[in-house]
């Protein structure tokens, strides 16, 4: 048996569903906020401002005008293309893709800043789906009915709540679908969370900051990190690949886009993988310990042995976390100026990074210089050569939002200290 604390425990109801690991909640004594939500969207729906001249980007929050005639807050998930926006609703959590013509502008009183979302996202915590038919199940117990939800931490990797569930007749949740054999059980994250001494992959908290160069720059929102205590590993990696490759012409071997190889560059040798086969029969290669891509020859190319294949690559894909270009700048590219700027700012020899968030194929960070308070997101900011995008999606969000709930009475309870001893086998 394992015991666990829970930090917020709340009534609520279970709004939308996606699977175990992402399904929203709204807390069920927020009856004042959906009093006032409808006041003010029926004076909306009766006079609409539209947005006509001006395209909404992705992160952006706006009122969208459904075809039953009501209207609701979302949040676009994507820029809109073609004329029609993929939004987030909010204060549900469902998506749906709406013409940009449902779209209008967001009063302030119906705002963030006057009504948190009322959605929150979670997690089902110390588990792992290992039937199809989980979701249907998890849906059948919990959708319609009163909830409790008792959350033990924040997820250190996603803008979610890592929580249990129980229902007036079933205690846990979670337990119910593990002795149904729904998921299989894992061991529930406490909310302080420890570093593991591999090189990638690590848990981390978001108060951590990591010490890490910056090895590549593309974008501000794409940019490769090594960890500095690994740089030794790499040094003696590619030391180890000059004496186990030959200095010869590489064997012919199949060239698939995916593909890892051996890259021969120079006189040193590189882990690498194939991502496009040009027309002039060159192939580019993505160098995966450092994130940049090389232009190569066949004849630099060999296969990568498989005890190279089977170690962590040292480059990390990160992005600055919720930044955006000032004057909605097309496609959302900063400036090159600004790029070179942040390229040569990262060139630093302190340098540390706090992992913010994991979304898509990158993590989300702010990066300091010289044991600095404020990070180069804050700076760019500060300097109106960038702005923060309005959005709760990292750690420091989610917690604002739910002690901004707990102040205004939403949740049950709110402590630190509280503990709810919730057994599980």
């Amino acid at each position: 048996m394992v015991v666990e604390e829970a930090t917020y425990v709340f009534d609520a109801i279970v709004t939308h569903i996606l699977s175990l690991e992402q399904f929203w909640v709204c807390p069920a004594n927020n009856q004042e906020d959906r009093k006032k939500l409808l006041q003010i969207e029926e004076i909306l729906i009766q006079n609409p401002k539209h947005l006509v001249d001006v395209a909404p980007k992705m992160h952006d929050y706006v009122a969208v005008l459904l075809q039953n005639g009501g209207c609701k807050r979302a949040r676009l998930v994507s820029d809109v293309q073609n004329g029609i926006a993929h939004v987030q609703f909010i204060d549900s959590g469902r998506d749906e893709r709406v013409p940009q013509s449902a779209l209008c502008i967001l009063p302030p009183e119906l705002g963030l800043d006057g009504l948190t979302e009322q959605a929150i996202p979670c997690c089902l915590a110390g588990s792992k789906t290992v039937n199809p038919q989980a979701k249907d199940m998890f849906h059948s117990l919990v959708m319609g009915r009163p909830v409790t939800v008792s959350s033990f931490s924040i997820s250190q990797t996603a803008p979610q709540l890592l929580v249990d569930i129980s229902t007036p007749d079933i205690a846990s949740i979670r337990q119910n679908l593990v002795l149904q054999q729904f998921c299989m059980p894992l061991p529930i994250p406490c909310a302080k969370r420890t570093k593991d001494p591999g090189m990638v992959g690590f848990k981390w908290g978001p108060t951590e900051k990591i010490p890490v160069v910056v090895s590549q720059v593309a974008e501000l929102s794409e940019f490769y990190i090594q960890y500095k205590h690994t740089l030794k590993d790499v040094s003696t990696l590619m030391t180890a690949m000059k004496s186990m490759y030959p200095n010869v012409h590489s064997p012919a071997f199949p060239v698939n886009i995916g593909t890892l190889c051996a890259v021969q560059t120079g006189a040193d040798w590189f882990r690498g993988e194939i991502k496009q086969v040009l027309s002039t029969g060159a192939i580019l290669v993505w160098l995966r310990d450092f994130g940049n891509e090389q232009t190569v020859t066949l004849k630099q190319i060999y296969p990568l042995e498989g005890t190279l294949a089977d170690q962590p690559f040292y480059a990390v894909r990160c992005g600055l976390n919720n930044v955006a270009p000032c004057n909605a700048r097309p496609l959302g590219k900063f400036p090159k100026k600004l790029v070179a700027w942040f390229t040569k700012y990262v060139d630093n020899g302190t340098l540390t990074a706090q992992f913010l968030r994991q979304a898509d194929d990158r993590f989300y960070v702010e990066l300091f210089a010289d044991n600095s308070a404020d990070g180069v997101t804050d700076l760019m900011v500060k300097n109106n050569c960038a702005q923060r995008t309005p959005s709760y999606a990292g750690y420091q969000g989610m917690q604002n939002q739910l002690e901004q709930m707990a102040l205004m009475g939403k949740l049950k309870t709110f402590s630190a200290s509280y503990n709810l001893l919730i057994c599980f086998p």
